[in-house]
Formats: structure tokens, C-alpha cells, sequence
């Protein structure tokens, strides 16, 4: 009053708060200036008296509530940002620290596609180009960032754009970090991989099963039975056969035992492969005299037809294989050319470099009676039989090829057949050279 009084001031507004006999709080802007005195001893004022209590609550709510704003991009886990029209960051709350590795200053006035992944950046900006060329107010994406570590987090990202009079001024952007929900979203993909890859090989090994199974029950069944009867009624008519009758019946008796105990050899073999139990111990193997090894063992029953065995492998072709292994494949399409090829007819077996595989190619070919076509493609499948005996009669153990094919694979090497009804076969099968 005393600067008004002596005319420094021409006038002031003070706001003051006044607590009525009710306890109800007023809020009032008074407003002195200077009026016209008669007396220059005696000064007069002019005062104007405004309530505003409403003004004043208004002003404080927004004060309070600028404030829990304030409050809650601060403190919210979610990175809070904004951008003008070029995309630099005009601000970034303290999380964006968190999820970016950079300093707030670092922040600020940097472009933001520099934060997107190089194999993302294409994508996103085409994403966000579509966003303002068709002036979609708000939209959410998916896409991975770099931080400054150089670390890759994955982030979910909502754009609203700032729109002044028809004009794009920049953007405000909400971040959260879902690295967390994607690397348990890829998890639960792998799991759920796994699962089918896990139910595809449970049916095929309860197919495998069944198959094998039916095998068991059909194939080792019939010779069983067979040399059962036949023995039985050997020792109970002993003294009513011919020596000749004997004979034969002997012979009977011992094709039916050969051919039970080759069942059982490949079941044996077959069955210590799918579990896991059968030694492998691949080295250089000579092909031309594992060959003729077999050849050997096997000369009996082929010369049994009148069949010739030819052997015009190579003598210096060597595989890297297991012998085992080897020899049950060379014997069991040896046994099968045998079977299958009538009386006077010709084995070859043969090897040759397949320059173009890096392997070496062993073929067994026969003049036999050939595979109809629709049997061929599931020719190795286990239980698969031809549903034809051998040209003497011989029957088929269904296994033999499967194991074949296994066998073959298991030292990484192919296998397949050609034929033609009438002409013959040729089985063979390509393995690792040595060298």
C-alpha cells in the first residue's frame, strides 16, 4: 500500500484465501488502485473484489492431475515418447533408458528408425509410411530394436499421430518390452515342433511295431507250425517211410529250420538297430572280396539252381563301412537275387566310383523274374512283401530289404532297384569311399 499510496505503482491484484463462519474456503482476487482524493493526506481507493473459489479449484485439479500425469509416464515401465515430423525424439521418459541402453540426452534429437533392427527397418517404415499416407490416427506393431549394447529386444509399439490443422506434426509413441513374451512365444513354437515331430515318430514306431508283430505271428509262425507237423508226424510214422520218404522229409525239415533261423537272424538284427544296442564300427572294406566272401557262403544254394555268380567288382574300390553291417546287405541281396532268378540263370555283382556323389556304387543283378512296378516304391518298407515266392517256392521274410535300407543309412549311404518284369533286377546301393 505504501508504494501505491506514494504513486510507484499504479494499481495490484493480490489472490486471498478466506475461511467463512461455516468452514467453507473462498478464494477472491482483489484488485486497489488509486482514486481521485480531496484531501492528499487522506488517499482514496478504488478496490474490486472477484470471487473465484471455481477458477481456483479448476486450477488446482489441473494442477493435480499435470501432476499424477507427470507421475505416471515417469514411472510407468512402458517407454513414453515423442517425435516431430522428421522422427527425432523431442522426448523419451526414464524407461526408455531401461529398454534402450541410451542416456536420455543420448536420446533425445536421435532419429528413430536407428533403434530399429536392420532386417526389420524395410518392414517398419513401409508400415509407418502407410500410417500417414492414409492418415490412420493410431496404430500398434511388433518388431525387434538394437540397444546400445548391442543386445536385440523385442518391443510392442502404439503410434498415435499428432495432427495440427491437417498437418502431420510427429508422433506420440508408446513402447512396451515383450522380449520376454517372444522368447516364450519361440519356446512354446519348439514345443509344439517337438510334439509333432514326437507323435510322427510315436505312430511310426507303433506302425513299425504292429508290423513287426505281424511278422512275428505270420512268417516265424508258419515255418514253426510247419516244422512242428512235419517232425511230429516223422517220430510218430518212423517205421512206415522209405528211406527215400525220410529223405525228403529231412530236407523238408531243414529248408523250413534254414529259413526260420534267417527270420529270426534279421528280426534279431533289425530289432538291436531300432533300440540302439548294435555296435557300429565303420573302416575301409575291400568291396571286391567282402563280395566274394558272401559269394562263398552263399555258393551252395545258388549252385542248388544251376546259378552262376559272377563277380566283376573292381579291385580296388574300398568303402568306409561297418563289415557287419556290409555283409548282412551283400548277403541278403545275394539270397534274394538266388530266390528270385530261375534255374540256370546269372548273378553279377559289381562296383563302380559315382564321381559326381563322391561314392562308391555296389549293384547285385540278377536275370530273375523282375517286381511289378506298384511294388517297387514300398519295396524296402518293413513288413512290405511281394506277395510272390521265389521260383522254387521260397518265401519271403519281409524283412530282409528293410534292413537293407537301414543298414545302408546308418553307414550314410542310399539304396534303390531297378526292374523289369521278366528281365531281372538290380539292387544297389551307394556308401562313403575310404579315401
Amino acid at each position: 500500500m505504501a508504494l501505491l499510496n506514494a504513486g510507484e505503482i499504479p494499481g495490484f491484484t493480490m489472490q486471498k484465501r478466506y475461511i467463512q463462519p461455516d468452514g467453507t474456503i473462498i478464494w477472491i482476487n482483489m484488485t486497489i488502485a488509486p482514486a481521485e482524493a480531496r484531501d492528499p493526506e487522506h488517499p482514496r481507493h478504488l478496490c474490486m473484489i472477484e470471487d473465484v473459489t471455481e477458477h481456483k479449484l479448476a486450477e488446482d485439479a489441473l494442477e493435480a492431475a499435470e501432476e499424477k500425469y507427470r507421475r505416471l509416464v515417469e514411472e510407468t515401465s512402458d517407454t513414453i515418447y515423442s517425435t516431430d515430423r522428421s522422427g527425432h525424439f523431442t522426448y523419451v521418459n526414464p524407461s526408455a533408458v531401461d529398454i534402450t541402453g541410451y542416456a536420455e540426452q543420448e536420446l533425445v534429437g536421435m532419429v528413430f528408425k536407428n533403434l530399429i533392427h536392420p532386417d526389420w527397418l524395410g518392414y517398419v517404415q513401409d508400415f509407418y509410411y502407410k500410417q500417414r499416407a492414409e492418415a490412420l490416427p493410431k496404430t500398434s506393431l511388433e518388431f525387434p530394436i538394437i540397444t546400445k549394447q548391442s543386445k536385440i529386444r523385442w518391443v510392442s509399439q502404439t503410434l498415435n499421430a499428432i495432427i495440427k490443422d491437417d498437418r502431420f506434426e510427429g508422433v506420440h509413441g508408446t513402447v512396451r518390452d515383450i522380449t520376454e513374451h517372444k522368447q516364450a512365444e519361440y519356446e512354446l513354437d519348439e514345443s509344439r515342433e517337438r510334439y509333432r515331430e514326437l507323435s510322427k515318430d510315436l505312430k511310426i514306431a507303433v506302425n513299425t511295431k504292429d508290423k513287426f508283430f505281424s511278422i512275428m505271428a505270420h512268417d516265424l509262425k508258419g515255418p514253426l507250425a510247419a516244422f512242428s507237423a512235419l517232425a511230429k508226424l516223422f517220430a510218430t510214422n518212423f517205421n512206415k517211410f522209405t528211406l527215400a520218404e525220410m529223405k525228403d522229409m529231412i530236407e523238408q525239415l531243414h529248408t523250413s529250420s534254414s529259413q526260420t533261423y534267417k527270420l529270426l537272424e534279421n528280426l534279431l538284427d533289425w530289432s538291436r538297430l531300432q533300440l540302439g544296442r548294435m555296435e557300429f564300427n565303420p573302416e575301409a572294406v575291400n568291396v571286391f572280396e567282402l563280395l566274394q566272401e558272401n559269394i562263398e557262403i552263399l555258393k551252395s544254394q545258388a549252385d542248388g539252381k544251376d546259378l552262376s555268380i559272377i563277380n566283376s567288382a573292381s579291385s580296388i574300390n574300398s568303402v568306409f563301412a561297418d563289415r557287419n553291417m556290409l555283409t548282412t546287405i551283400v548277403r541278403n541281396l545275394i539270397a534274394n537275387a538266388i530266390k528270385f532268378t530261375p534255374r540256370g540263370g546269372e548273378i553279377v555283382l559289381s562296383s563302380k566310383v559315382d564321381e559326381e556323389q563322391s561314392d562308391v556304387v555296389i549293384s547285385v543283378s540278377d536275370t530273375g523274374i523282375g517286381i511289378p512296378s506298384e511294388i517297387i516304391a514300398s519295396i524296402f518298407n518293413i513288413g512290405s512283401k511281394r506277395n510272390t515266392l521265389g521260383t522254387e517256392g521260397e518265401a519271403s521274410t519281409g524283412l530282409g530289404l528293410t534292413l537293407c535300407k537301414e543298414f545302408v543309412e546308418k553307414n550314410r549311404g542310399r539304396i534303390w532297384v531297378k526292374s523289369a518284369v521278366g528281365k531281372g533286377n538290380t539292387f544297389s546301393f551307394a556308401l562313403p569311399p575310404s579315401t
